[in-house]
This record gives C-alpha cells, structure tokens and sequence, in this order.
C-alpha cells in the first residue's frame, strides 16, 4: 500500500488489524459529496470490493445497499438534477417520472431488475 493507496490499514485498540476505504459515491441532494466508508479483516477482501464499487461508481451504475426507495432515490437524483435548471424543465422531468414512480416508487432500489 503506497501512500496514495486509498485502502488504509487501521489497528484496533485490541490490536487486530482491519483495512478501510472511504469512496466518493456521488452527491447529495445539497450538493455535497456522498462518501461511504468500508472495512474489512482481510487486505483480499478491501481490495476486491474496492475495485468492484469503484468500477461500477465510474460506469455510473453503483447502488448504495440498503432499504432507499425507488421514490426516495427519485427524489435525491432530482434535487440535484434540477438545481440549475428552468422551472419547465425541472417540471417536465418531474412528469417524466411518475410512471416510474406509480409502478416502482415503493419498492426499494436494491430489488428492481431487469424487468422492472
């Protein structure tokens, strides 16, 4: 690990070793960035799961794990999406939305596939 190495090595107060990575995965609805720290026992495992989220964080198809709703992500991606925009514009991407929204807005982020 150089020092430029995002994964870092950190020692318990027990003494047992684990490594650690903070990731930017996008922003926030205000604008600021959106960071998630992982940890692991095992240097194999931080590296392979930095690089998977990475990779999909640079091809834009990282999904934060947990329950956010497909209305909840709506929202967030929304609020930045229309920040700087004419108010027509923000309208009709807020329209464009509602089927989605009427089909899927319930059902959390992480279960929608390919079919949906």
């Amino acid at each position: 690990m150089s020092s430029s190495d995002p994964i870092k090595k950190i020692t318990l107060r027990n003494g047992k070793t684990r490594y650690r990575f903070v990731l930017d995965v996008g922003r926030k609805p205000d604008g600021r960035r959106d960071q998630w720290t992982y940890t692991f026992d095992t240097k194999k495992e931080v590296r392979a799961e930095y690089a998977r989220i990475k990779h999909e964080t640079d091809r834009g198809t990282y999904v934060r794990s947990g329950k956010v709703t497909v209305d909840e992500f709506l929202d967030e991606w929304l609020a930045s999406a229309t920040r700087d925009v004419e108010e027509a514009t923000a309208s009709n991407y807020r329209d464009a939305l509602l089927p989605v929204r009427a089909r899927l807005g319930g059902k959390p982020l992480q279960d929608v596939n390919e079919a949906d």
